[in-house]
């Protein structure tokens, strides 16, 4: 019989912690590499809501405490009660995005431009009282399919009390591209 020491199982459970830490930074980088797809498709849906012309948006981490606002009960629901071929799926990804709501992206970049928009991920008090500043977005990270060739996140516009607004975005893979599938938006 084996003699199961305190040893084996410290080191069980280091190993097992691990092999998550490692999980989660690939998926982390995965969601990044999908981002660099799919945020001109993002930003440009936005700019038609709202006018981002020559205006800039600020990144702002998600606030753990705010995820009620997200609207996933609604959007499960809608799912579950107008079901097509992509809601089981989408209600899978939904679970898994809400389970890590408030698992901000952390871009490595400092900024982006699309057209006449731009992103900065680095809060910085100057850009705050530029005219062109317009507010602050946030972006989960992406959470995947089985097949990684589907996902899913969360965006959200803060732009003061009457354009402010959260978004769920389904995502695929298109002839080689990750494209938007799918937006729904779940407040604002």
């Amino acid at each position: 019989m084996t003699q199961i020491t305190g040893t084996t199982i410290i080191v069980n459970v280091l190993f097992f912690l691990a092999s998550c830490v490692a999980d989660k930074r690939e998926n982390t980088e995965a969601g990044e590499k999908v981002l660099v797809d799919v945020l001109p498709m993002i930003v440009d849906s936005l700019s038609t809501v709202y006018d981002l012309n020559d205006r800039y948006l600020v990144h702002l981490e998600l606030i753990p405490d705010k995820v009620e606002y997200f609207g996933y009960d609604n959007l499960t629901e809608y799912f579950s009660e107008k079901p097509d071929k992509s809601s089981p799926e989408r209600l899978v990804m939904l679970d898994s995005l809400r389970k890590s709501a408030d698992d901000s992206l952390r871009f490595s970049k400092h900024e982006m431009t699309f057209g006449s928009t731009t992103l900065y991920f680095d809060m910085d008090d100057s850009l705050l009282n530029d005219p062109k500043y317009y507010g602050t977005f946030s972006l989960s990270n992406v959470v995947f399919d089985h097949t990684k060739n589907k996902g899913a996140l969360y965006v959200a516009i803060n732009c003061g009390n009457d354009c402010s607004r959260g978004m769920i975005f389904f995502i695929k893979v298109q002839s080689n591209k990750w494209v938007v599938d799918r937006i729904y938006q779940v407040w604002g």
